[in-house]
């Protein structure tokens, strides 16, 4: 398998229903540390793709990814503003 294409078709086949999740966020801002709306959605979306979910600090979403090896981890951050960063890259 090219996972390299598999990640891209992958991608591609949820580009729309992304854009639409983009759209609803940006459309209904809530004020900082009172995101209660956009934590439910992510979190229904992340448990819909079949991830488990925690709540940090009222509207953190945490999504667990489960490999092969247990382990190993890595831990990846992501805002409503769109950066995402490997944890440590991330510069406050």
């Amino acid at each position: 398998m090219d996972v390299k294409k598999h990640i891209q078709d992958r991608a591609a086949s949820i580009l729309a229903a992304l854009v639409d999740i983009r759209r609803h966020i940006h459309q209904n801002p809530e004020l900082s540390f009172q995101e209660h709306e956009t934590a439910a959605l992510v979190e229904k979306e992340l448990q819909s793709l079949g991830l488990k979910t925690q709540r940090m600090a009222n509207t953190g979403v945490v999504a667990v990814i489960e490999g092969k090896n247990p382990s190993k981890k890595s831990c990846w951050f992501a805002s409503r503003y769109g950066c995402a960063s490997h944890c440590g890259s991330e510069r406050w």
